[in-house]
C-alpha cells in the first residue's frame, strides 16, 4: 500500500475517447490483476463519463492544481514510494525535461512550468500519485525525519568505546 510502480506508459493520439478505454481494457484484462483509472482535470467531468461510457471508469483525481501534485511525486520518490521502470522512456524523458519557466536573468519563477502543454505523461502521473495515502506518506516522512535526528546524535568508534569500558568498567 502507498507505493505508485510505473512500468508500462500509453500515450496513443488520435484515438476517440471510447478507442483509449478499449486499450485500457484490454491491457488490464491482459496484463493486471487490479487496476484503477486516475485523470482529467477538474473540468474535464465529460471524459470521465465518456470513458465510463466505454467501460472504464475514470476516477476524479482529489488533487489537482499543479503544484502539491509535483509535491507528492518529490515526496514519493524520496520516501521510495515511486517506481518508475526503465520501460517508461517517454515518461522518463518528460520528467527530465520539466522544468520552471525563467525570467530574463535565469532565475526560475515560482508556479510556472515551461512548455506545461508538452507533459502529458508527467499530469498523469501526478494524477495518479494523488490518490496515495497521504497520511502514509506523512507518517513516513515523520519516521524519517527522526531516523536523521537520532543519527545525527555522536556514536562513538569502537575506539572509543573500549576507552569508555576501560575507564568506567563494564556496563551491566
Amino acid at each position: 500500500l502507498g507505493r505508485v510502480y510505473v512500468f508500462e506508459e500509453h500515450h496513443e493520439g488520435g484515438l476517440v475517447t471510447v478507442e483509449h478505454a478499449e486499450n485500457i481494457k484490454q491491457r488490464a484484462k491482459s496484463n493486471y490483476r487490479r487496476v484503477k483509472v486516475v485523470g482529467g482535470t477538474k473540468s474535464e467531468g465529460q471524459f470521465r463519463k465518456d470513458m465510463g461510457t466505454g467501460g472504464v471508469r475514470v476516477y476524479e483525481p482529489p488533487i489537482f492544481n499543479v503544484e502539491p501534485g509535483i509535491d507528492r511525486i518529490i515526496r514519493l520518490m524520496k520516501t521510495n514510494r515511486l517506481y518508475i521502470a526503465n520501460s517508461c522512456v517517454e515518461l522518463l524523458t518528460q520528467i527530465r525535461e520539466y522544468s520552471r519557466e525563467v525570467d530574463a536573468l535565469g532565475e526560475p519563477i515560482e508556479k510556472t512550468i515551461q512548455d506545461k502543454s508538452k507533459f502529458h505523461l508527467v499530469d498523469a502521473l501526478r494524477y495518479a500519485c494523488s490518490v496515495i495515502n497521504v497520511r502514509t506518506v506523512l507518517r513516513d516522512d515523520e519516521n524519517e525525519q527522526e531516523r536523521e535526528k537520532q543519527s545525527e546524535v555522536p556514536r562513538l568508534t569502537m575506539h572509543e568505546q573500549e576507552q569508555k569500558r576501560a575507564i568506567n568498567g563494564p556496563a551491566i
